[in-house]
């Protein structure tokens, strides 16, 4: 087996790999959706409570913790991401060429700043998690290789992830958005 993919840090894959972190399983946009729309319940719920029952401790309540939700919700869709993205500095939109082989896996990436090759045994992989645009593979908890399934074909992204799955088992996610 020799596969050959890459991945670029660039802002939508930093923001996919944000989302994944911190919406989990659920699609992020519909998770967006879901809990804005149960704030904005909230809030008309604690303003129809004002306006017909007068100032009450619970309606304050509820109308400051919906717009806190909400404000939160924004903060972790829209500016983790360009937070963590920024963050890169000076690997910013840096091209990672792989290699999969049947034993290991190879990395190599350039940059202005630097010029380097890997190879990566299989069994350090730790976990592995696949979106309908890209597969992260955690070397660690924080140190994480980004593939754009893009650079794939659709019978190299397969048998890939057979590999993968193969190796880690239980620890391969397959999320659906």
């Amino acid at each position: 087996m020799n596969i050959r993919a890459s991945g670029k840090l660039d802002f939508e894959s930093v923001k996919a790999l944000s989302h994944l972190c911190i919406f989990g399983k659920k699609d992020p946009e519909k998770a967006m959706v879901y809990y804005t729309v149960i704030c904005a319940v909230l809030f008309a719920f604690a303003i129809f409570i004002t306006v017909f029952f007068g100032i009450n401790f619970i309606a304050v309540f509820t109308a400051v913790c919906s717009i806190c939700v909400c404000a939160l919700q924004c903060f972790f869709y829209f500016i983790i991401p360009r937070l963590r993205y920024n963050a890169l500095s000076k690997v910013k939109d840096s091209v990672n060429e792989y290699l999969f082989s049947d034993n290991a896996f190879y990395v190599s990436a350039e940059t202005d700043m630097y010029k380097g090759k890997s190879e990566i045994k299989y069994s350090v992989i730790v976990k592995v998690s696949e979106t309908k645009r890209y597969i992260f593979i955690y070397q660690t908890k924080s140190m994480v290789y980004i593939v754009d399934k893009f650079s794939l074909s659709d019978e190299s992204t397969e048998e890939l992830r057979k590999k993968l799955l193969s190796v880690i088992g239980k620890n391969y996610i397959l999320y659906s958005y």
